[in-house]
């Protein structure tokens, strides 16, 4: 056990979680409770700066990172995790908000907005289980990418254009759009990270 413990990246460990606390405080206390210049404010994204100044620093040196940052500029794997991070950011960022739209412009009840994805899911666990089988039978993974990439970005676009006065089904429609598009994109990702990656990383690789 004490082996195992000195093994482990304590203080990059501290150094990515402070970081990141610091800096999800700020994006989410600023411009809802406290204006973007109140010093709690400013002094949140001064201490994420600076942690993660030290972070990478650290890591750079430590034994067994929890961070291995060669991981990110290690091509192709670097380029799949960063632009899989764009992937995540964005379909959070429509799974968040289309429910707070639908209550908020459509007048909608919470349990009505969420059924209006139940749709998009089914839609997003078919294109996986498609994607699956489609890369077992060709042995390709670029294809699936780049499909669920573009569906992604027309999704996005797509979710410009919802007006109130659109039929019950498009909603759906255009953000299944996008949850195709996840669930083309996010196994082949995986399965090419595990293809460029040695035994020794995979876990963190996948994580």
């Amino acid at each position: 056990l004490w082996q195992t413990v000195k093994g482990f990246d304590l203080t990059g460990s501290f150094l990515l979680t402070s970081s990141v606390t610091f800096l999800v405080l700020a994006l989410n206390l600023g411009g809802n409770i406290l204006p973007w210049d109140h010093p709690i404010i400013i002094s949140a994204f001064v201490l994420f700066g600076v942690l993660g100044g030290i972070l990478i620093v650290v890591e750079t040196h430590a034994e067994k990172p929890v961070l291995p940052l060669y991981m990110l500029y290690n091509v192709p794997r670097g380029n799949l995790v960063i632009s899989n991070f764009f992937v995540c950011m964005t379909m959070n960022t429509i799974l968040f908000n289309v429910p707070l739209y639908f209550q908020a412009t459509l007048l909608d009840t919470p349990t009505r907005s969420g059924t209006r994805l139940i749709v998009p899911f089914l839609c997003n666990m078919g294109a996986a289980f498609i994607t699956g089988n489609m890369i077992t039978y060709t042995r390709r993974l670029s294809p699936t990418l780049v499909l669920g990439y573009a569906l992604i970005v027309l999704g996005s676009i797509f979710l410009t254009s919802m007006t109130r006065s659109l039929p019950t089904w498009a909603y759906s429609f255009l953000i299944a759009t996008a949850t195709v598009g996840q669930g083309c994109s996010f196994p082949t990702v995986s399965i090419a990270i595990l293809a460029v990656t040695h035994a020794q990383d995979m876990a963190v690789a996948i994580s």
